[in-house]
């Protein structure tokens, strides 16, 4: 978020907190995140140093773990090659038929020249996307759905070669089945408000707000201390969870049916974290949100 440096919450000489948290689906709407997902993709993030868990194809000398680069954590695999060489990872797991399953992944070129190619992304020889990515400028994150029509499933990676010499590459690999956990919400707004509920204004004049990423997760940095409220707005007009439940403040929703939270207390040089919310993913959208309704 922009820092947040006027009205009058806090001392000039207090030092800024911070506030983060997380949107999730609330797959049976009992107001928890629940967080029991299980990643089907074994070696995902090949920190083995290896390629062991996948079938590979291609140039062996080009289908490797790079333990030499830092990618998003310690390795990365490197798919395809230098020489146009294309290449392919593939890895088969239990899955159950009707089932809905989150892909996620970390990819892009991190080395190479004029057109880089493209990856493709399959599962059960079902073209999920394709990855264009003709620049060397790292990892982006992907985020993909797949509904499995079988008991078990190939997920493929396939590098397409370009004009150029190039490598793309992947990391943190992960296949969660998304009916029997709670998925994050990514791209949601949140606005910072003050304690009476009306948005806080950036030096822009503007009020400040931010948006979740990939993982279903935000921040507002450089809060001075005070009494704040968040607002929070679901991507596709869907409607909030209950508020409040459980005993696990950590983990619940924090937000009434508008999207708005109780009172968050922000103490100097401190985060004030597990402001969360939860949305009804299998709400078709409040009846205020207009363009989704039918004549």
């Amino acid at each position: 978020g922009d820092e947040n440096d006027e009205g009058d919450e806090g001392d000039e000489g207090d030092e800024p907190g911070s506030i983060t948290g997380r949107v999730f689906d609330d797959a049976n709407e009992d107001g928890v995140y629940n967080t029991s997902s299980v990643n089907l993709i074994a070696n995902g993030d090949f920190e083995t140093g290896d390629v062991s868990g996948w079938t590979t194809t291609g140039a062996a000398s080009r289908t490797y773990v790079d333990s030499s680069g830092v990618r998003t954590d310690g390795t990365g695999m490197p798919l395809g090659g230098w020489s146009q060489d294309g290449g392919s990872i593939e890895q088969t797991v239990t899955t159950v038929a009707g089932n809905t399953y989150q892909l996620n992944f970390d990819g892009g070129i991190t080395y190479g020249s004029g057109n880089g190619g493209s990856l493709e992304v399959y599962a059960n020889g079902q073209l999920l996307s394709t990855i264009t990515d003709t620049t060397s400028n790292g990892l982006d994150q992907y985020q993909l759905s797949y509904t499995a029509t079988t008991d078990s499933t190939a997920i493929k990676f396939v590098f397409v070669t370009g004009t150029g010499d190039s490598d793309f590459d992947l990391d943190n690999i992960s296949l969660v089945d998304t009916d029997t956990t709670d998925q994050v919400v990514p791209n949601a707004k949140v606005t910072l408000l003050d304690a009476a509920g009306d948005p806080i204004l950036g030096t822009d004049g503007q009020p400040i707000t931010t948006t979740t990423d990939i993982h279903g997760e935000y921040e507002f940095d450089d809060v001075l201390p005070g009494d704040y409220r968040l607002k929070f707005e679901s991507p596709n007009g869907e409607s909030f969870t209950v508020q409040n439940t459980g005993s696990d403040d950590t983990i619940d929703s924090d937000v009434d049916a508008n999207g708005v939270s109780d009172l968050i207390t922000v103490a100097p040089n401190a985060e004030t974290s597990g402001i969360d919310a939860g949305i009804d993913g299998h709400d078709e959208g409040n009846e205020n949100d207009e363009g989704n309704e039918g004549d």
